[in-house]
């Protein structure tokens, strides 16, 4: 099934498919964004549906272009995005740092209003950090060691990838095992602090 999408300014102006509903369901999901949180809350079961016609063979649409993936919950044209690179053409001639990669996550933001960048600060086996950045191919990885006076991350760019499957799924069970004993230890301080304040 072919999908065409047009893509104008970050919202989706305009979508043609021989699946209608698909089509309406498009237009409705990205029109909620700009609307509301509620009214995207309404459309969250349509999504998994939604998410089985993108990410196919790129459209042409008006001699342009477009590919579309849903990324919690925006539509985020491909094309759009920095190719990995000019990704790391430009990260190394601003010096390589978290700054540098303000300088794309800040073109994200004015065409999505989300900077499509994400800070992993849970040291992996070779690196201290990550962040992760959305560009055309999918979703770089940007390594560091280090963080100058400033607070900011000073990127290994030499270990700078793709992210992989493999790789997305150890982060994710990382971050949830993480999160999991965070949430933990904080209700048990809660419970703790509560009791010795009625005591």
């Amino acid at each position: 099934m072919n999908i065409y999408v047009i893509v104008e300014n970050g919202m989706v102006t305009g979508v043609h498919s021989e699946d209608k509903e698909l089509a309406a369901t498009i237009l409705d999901l990205d029109g909620a964004r700009h609307k509301s949180p509620e009214a995207f809350d309404e459309m969250q079961a349509e999504i998994s549906r939604v998410r089985q016609g993108l990410m196919k063979a790129p459209s042409v649409v008006g001699g342009a272009k477009v590919s579309l993936m849903l990324l919690t919950g925006i539509l985020v044209d491909c094309y759009k995005l920095k190719s990995r690179d000019e990704a790391l053409s430009i990260l190394v001639d601003n010096g390589a740092d978290y700054q540098a990669m303000m300088l794309i996550a800040n073109e994200y933001f004015e065409l999505y209003e989300n900077e499509l960048a994400w800070h992993f600060p849970l040291s992996t086996t070779d690196y201290t950090g990550l962040h992760i950045i959305a560009v055309q191919e999918g979703f770089l990885v940007l390594p560091y060691n280090t963080v100058d006076s400033q607070d900011h991350e000073l990127f290994e760019i030499e270990g700078a990838f793709l992210l992989d499957k493999d790789t997305a799924a150890s982060l994710l069970d990382d971050w949830e095992q993480y999160s999991e004993s965070t949430v933990d230890a904080l209700e048990d301080m809660l419970w703790i602090i509560s009791e010795k304040e009625t005591t």
